[in-house]
């Protein structure tokens, strides 16, 4: 299972946003949930007011409910399928790929798309699993933060999260 920490952390990566706006190409809302019938369902798409600060639509309650009930459990069902061994890991590791998980979408994370990374984790060579949390991301906000995620991932687990700043 994930953390508080990490839960807390991905908050603060995200940023809440309490009205539709575009992410990367996709409409998002919240802490970065990408639009899907459920979301449309229950917060309507004002075509007009996408990305209008003063138009909020979700509270934090909401979106925190939102984030505990419906994004971390598949999220977690997938760091379950990614990491057959968990045992050989601990929690900051665990974290830190759940972050990944959270981030690029469960999806990018297979053996067909991410060989590399999925080998690493199968041997277990700490040093080839964070070069391979890069996934080839060269845009500066995510650039750090899979910097932040290889720290976490070699932080001993009585140690401090390591701090992040943008």
């Amino acid at each position: 299972q994930p953390s508080e920490n990490i839960i807390n952390q991905i908050k603060e990566f995200e940023g809440f946003v309490p009205n539709w706006y575009i992410d990367n190409g996709n409409l998002a809302i919240g802490y970065g949930f990408n639009i899907t019938d459920d979301l449309k369902e229950m917060f309507p798409v004002n075509k007009e007011k996408i990305g209008d600060n003063n138009y909020k639509i979700m509270t934090q309650d909401q979106a925190d409910e939102y984030l505990k009930e419906k994004m971390i459990p598949p999220r977690v069902k997938a760091l379950k399928r990614i990491m057959r061994d968990m045992m050989y890991y601990n929690q900051n590791q665990m974290d830190a790929l759940f972050d990944l998980i959270y981030n690029v979408g469960d999806g990018n994370l297979t053996n067909e798309k991410s060989p590399n990374l999925m080998r690493a984790l199968r041997l277990r060579n700490i040093n080839k699993i964070c070069e391979e949390m890069n996934h080839g991301w060269q845009i500066a906000g995510v650039r750090k933060r899979r910097l932040w995620e290889q720290t976490l991932f070699k932080t001993k687990l009585n140690d401090l999260y390591p701090p992040f700043s943008w």
